[in-house]
């Protein structure tokens, strides 16, 4: 995560006063069977994703980062990452819904991977 990412989290968090700095996506909190309650308000963070390769002298030979470690390295030379820019919302940790389940556990959060996970008030791990 960018220093730029890192620091627009932080202020987000100081400035709607909650507890902790951790935060998730959409997506893995759905994955995780874990929604964000309703009408709360993402922080909209830039990512810069390195999928795509691009010949220098050919502009329509493209390859993926696979095809690319595929060629001999002196051909990789001639080829130069293309970066392609998508934005996604992160959502504070208290902005999201424990299942009923885990808030009977009384949990808390871990986000050290990038994934929720749950412990119980032991320090007991919940989750796989």
């Amino acid at each position: 995560m960018s220093p730029y990412n890192n620091l627009l989290l932080s202020a987000h968090s100081e400035f709607h006063d909650f507890k902790t700095n951790q935060y998730t996506s959409f997506e893995k909190a759905k994955n995780q069977g874990i929604s964000v309650k309703q009408g709360e308000d993402g922080v909209p963070l830039s990512w810069i994703k390195w999928e795509s390769y691009v010949n220098k002298y050919d502009k329509t030979d493209i390859k993926s980062r696979e095809g690319l470690m595929a060629l001999a390295p002196e051909e990789r030379s001639n080829y130069k990452a293309v970066p392609h820019k998508e934005y996604r919302y992160m959502f504070n940790v208290e902005q999201t819904v424990l299942p009923e389940k885990e808030k009977a556990a009384g949990t808390v959060f871990s986000t050290a991977t990038g994934n929720l996970k749950f412990f119980s008030s032991s320090g007991k791990s919940l989750s796989n």
